[in-house]
């Protein structure tokens, strides 16, 4: 009980995370999905499920509507069933989905999930857009920002304490 494990799968330029808790496992992000058929859920997500013994998921984030962070959600879907899909932008996903700028978090197993509002933050559009999620448990602290920007990262800072684990967006190298 409260322990975790995150496991960081490689999906080229997009992001794509799992975390399991003892009776639970959610995934942040499938990485992306092209026009000629191939993408990550099928290349990488699904046969990592597989070899993991994940046959279903509680919880799909999608931090936001870029190919290269939810371009695979319905390939993977195809191929797992998930409880819930939330989204930073629920509008721009093929399948349906809840926001996540509506949720404020939740326990599983002792593990906390939470969504970080910055107050005050209006600019929820496009990489801003992102689910910032941090995931707490007695091993650590693992912060997931999706692709936030400069003026979002700037924003969260008063809401963070020092984290074990930040899993850096793609954007934002030249700030």
């Amino acid at each position: 009980d409260g322990d975790y494990r995150m496991s960081l799968l490689d999906v080229g330029q997009g992001l794509s995370v799992l975390i399991e808790t003892q009776e639970h496992v959610l995934l942040y992000d499938t990485g992306a999905s092209y026009p000629s058929g191939f993408n990550l859920a099928d290349a990488v997500i699904l046969p990592y499920l597989r070899y993991r013994g994940i046959t279903r998921l509680d919880a799909l984030v999608l931090s936001h509507g870029d190919n290269d962070h939810a371009g695979a959600a319905q390939p993977l879907l195809d191929g797992v069933a998930a409880e819930r899909v939330l989204s930073g932008e629920p509008q721009r996903t093929q399948m349906t989905a809840d926001s996540c700028h509506q949720i404020d978090g939740w326990q599983w197993d002792g593990v906390e999930f939470v969504f970080l509002h910055p107050p005050g933050f209006k600019d929820r559009t496009g990489n801003n857009a992102s689910c910032v999620l941090l995931v707490r448990g007695p091993g650590g602290q693992v912060l997931l920002p999706g692709d936030a920007e400069a003026k979002l990262e700037r924003a969260l800072l008063s809401q963070l304490n020092p984290v074990d684990i930040v899993v850096a967006g793609h954007h934002g190298s030249l700030s």
